[in-house]
């Protein structure tokens, strides 16, 4: 068992290689084929459509970011951890695992559209608890700080938040945008000063203020 996901694993990174540089549509199983080094028969041990290989990328990218974040989230000596700690450990979450999973995140992002039926449905499943997630931690970052920020308000606030960071395949350079603990200060410092503005009809809070990733803040680290 552990060599079949061994080599279920280096399939699927190959084949979100293919897919995000040349596009679903136009990527073809005997890309993957020569990608891989593993025949047409090979590859269809593993699944059984191209169809299925893009569900199998996104499910797998999906599953291991919630693993990530439900352990980054944990509570501390039985203590959830505040809100805004929360968020920005969120947003670290998503933007470390982008950074070093560029084609899968691309994927993902870009072509999951093309899942349909059964597949779809369980794609966007994933894809709402996730965002549900996000809400939940921006309604209690709003009662925390005693904001009128309703379910609608927080729910176009996490939208907002992950249309920022989703985007990150079209532009990020490591040499320019730095590595996932300073992109993740300014993004979070970006979003939160909006949030939590909003919540005092425009106003910029006295937020937490915005510090250097050097100072080791997070130690350990189209929904529907």
């Amino acid at each position: 068992m552990a060599a079949y996901d061994t080599k279920l694993q280096h399939i699927l990174q190959s084949a979100a290689r293919i897919f995000a540089a040349h596009g679903y549509e136009k990527a073809s199983l005997r890309d993957i084929s020569r990608e891989t080094e593993m025949s047409l028969a090979g590859l269809y041990h593993y699944f059984r459509s191209k169809e299925e290989l893009l569900f199998l990328i996104a499910d797998t990218t999906f599953a291991t970011i919630w693993q990530r974040l439900e352990a980054a989230l944990a509570p501390v000596k039985g203590k959830p951890l505040p809100p805004e700690t929360q968020i920005r450990r969120l947003i670290h979450n998503h933007l470390d695992y982008y950074i070093s999973h560029r084609a899968e995140m691309k994927v993902l992002s870009v072509d999951s559209d093309a899942l349909t039926g059964e597949w779809s449905k369980r794609f966007h499943e994933r894809k709402r608890r996730y965002t549900a997630q996000c809400i939940e931690i921006l309604q209690a970052l709003a009662r925390e700080r005693g904001l009128p920020l309703d379910a609608a308000a927080c729910r176009l606030s996490a939208l907002a938040l992950f249309g920022m960071m989703n985007w990150l395949y079209q532009w990020y350079d490591p040499r320019r945008d730095g590595d996932a603990n300073l992109l993740t200060e300014r993004m979070a410092g970006i979003f939160l000063c909006g949030f939590l503005a909003e919540g005092k009809g425009g106003q910029m809070p006295n937020a937490e203020p915005v510090r250097s990733a050097r100072h080791g803040l997070f130690g350990t680290p189209r929904a529907e």
